[in-house]
């Protein structure tokens, strides 16, 4: 019974952590955006999508700030 109790509060905390870290990698974008920073914030973007790729708005923030920094390739 400990066995599960500790295997599910190990992947209960590992969530929480993952989750922490895709907020802070929008934050630091979003104001690196607002700061005018476009390649600053296009770094915390694809980190932020290492995390989720899957999330829409996140691949929109990622691309908006490629163009605003004339990164057309990517």
């Amino acid at each position: 019974m400990r066995k599960w109790l500790l295997c599910i509060s190990l992947i209960m905390l590992v969530g929480i952590c993952h989750g922490q870290k895709l907020k802070d990698f929008l934050k630091y974008g979003d104001e690196a955006f607002a700061d005018g920073d476009y390649y600053g914030a296009s770094l915390y973007y694809a980190k932020a999508m290492e995390v989720d790729s899957n999330d829409f708005e996140i691949v929109w923030r990622y691309a908006e700030s490629l163009r605003m920094y004339n990164e057309y390739e990517k």
